[in-house]
């Protein structure tokens, strides 16, 4: 016999919990703290207050796009298709950059006003005539194409949808003020 004493084989211990052990132990608290309480209601405020301002974005986008439509469609008996829009209106931008480059120097705030202005319409002409004809036509011709109400409608509408746009964002902002500094009145 060997004069070693005989040792049990050890027993691995496993890495997950047993059922007992869950059952003894406690995660949460029987009663929630007052900091628990504090956060749960101002995440729940602050939620709210985020599903709100995301209805409200949405109402405004989709007014903005209402506008973008009737300004398309304000806009679209105006163009020829025979005349590329790409490449010309890249012209008409450069031309109007090149008359702010030009007069960028100008003393008179009229020529750094016209100037590229008078510029940016000397080249919209040129490379675009057709549009360029029936636009003036219609703001400024006695023809009746029912483009220049359908323009001023598209103007007007553009113009009041802007300002209640404006106006809403104001408003938006000033009840999210009030929600946030009501909330963290509250708190203290």
């Amino acid at each position: 016999m060997s004069t070693q004493e005989f040792t049990p084989m050890r027993k691995r211990l496993s890495i997950y919990d047993t059922p007992e052990t869950l059952k003894q132990q406690s995660l949460a608290p029987a009663h929630p703290t007052l900091v628990e309480q504090q956060l749960r209601t101002t995440r729940h405020a602050v939620s709210a207050h985020f599903a709100t301002t995301r209805a409200t974005m949405n109402e405004y986008t989709n007014q903005y796009f209402a506008l973008e439509q009737k300004a398309r469609q304000a806009v679209s008996p105006l163009y020829t298709p025979q005349e590329p829009l790409l490449p010309n209106a890249l012209y008409v931008t450069l031309a109007t950059f090149g008359g702010l480059v030009a007069t960028a120097n100008s003393q008179r705030v009229l020529v750094r006003v016209g100037g590229p202005a008078a510029l940016g319409v000397a080249a919209a002409a040129w490379w675009f005539p057709i549009t360029g004809a029936k636009l003036g036509t219609a703001l400024f011709g006695d023809v009746d194409l029912g483009v220049r109400d359908s323009f001023q409608a598209a103007s007007n509408s553009v113009s009041s949808g802007f300002s209640s746009i404006q106006s809403s964002i104001s408003d938006a902002t000033k009840s999210a003020r009030e929600a946030v500094d009501q909330t963290i009145g509250s708190r203290k």
